[in-house]
């Protein structure tokens, strides 16, 4: 018994410097830096709509701030919104361009007959 207990202490100790190092690693990534924005999609994708997540400098930083903002006075809607299966999509400023901009067109219509947001 003493010998399992020799061993899971061995393996604790193990674990907790591997925790040390994996923080280290972790903390050494630069960040990602940059435009990003929350994009509100329909449940089959299509965007109707962006809230600027900002940068280091500001913006609606957490997915929260973002769905308040965006649905500021119309509570009914936000709730009918997340009924309906609504994402809210953080995406940096390129793959926003090429993915989701061209749905926020005016004369674009959703293929999958979506909703209004």
């Amino acid at each position: 018994m003493s010998r399992d207990i020799e061993r899971a202490e061995r393996l604790a100790a193990e674990i907790d410097e591997l925790l040390a190092e994996l923080v280290q690693i972790v903390r050494d990534v630069p960040r990602v830096g940059g435009r990003r924005h929350w994009v509100f999609t329909e449940p089959c994708g299509c965007a109707f709509g962006v809230q600027d997540a900002g940068d280091a400098g500001g913006g609606n930083t957490e997915r929260a701030e973002a769905w308040a903002s965006f649905y500021e006075d119309r509570l009914s809607d936000g709730f009918a919104a997340m009924e309906r299966g609504v994402k809210l999509i953080l995406a940096d400023h390129d793959y926003y361009l090429a993915n989701f901009q061209p749905h926020l067109a005016a004369e674009y219509e959703c293929p999958h007959q979506g909703g209004t947001g």
